[in-house]
C-alpha cells in the first residue's frame, strides 16, 4: 500500500486494485473508494470523538 498525504487529504493505493481517498474535515472522516477503471466503488463517513481526531491530526503532522 501506499499512502500520500497533503493538507486533509490522504490517498491510500491498495494493490493497484483501488483507491481510497480520505478527506478529514468537521470532525469526520470522508471515504471514497475508487477501483483501477476509475468507477466509484462506495462513499462513507466515520465520525470521530475528539481523541480520535487529534491523534489522525497528530500523524499527519508527524508529531
Amino acid at each position: 500500500m501506499t499512502y500520500y498525504i497533503s493538507n486533509n487529504t490522504m490517498v491510500e493505493i491498495e494493490n493497484s486494485r483501488r483507491i481510497i481517498a480520505t478527506n478529514l474535515e468537521d470532525n469526520k472522516i470522508k471515504i471514497k473508494e475508487i477501483d483501477k477503471y476509475g468507477d466509484f466503488y462506495e462513499n462513507s463517513e466515520i465520525y470521530l470523538d475528539e481523541i480520535q481526531l487529534l491523534a489522525i491530526k497528530n500523524y499527519k503532522l508527524g508529531v
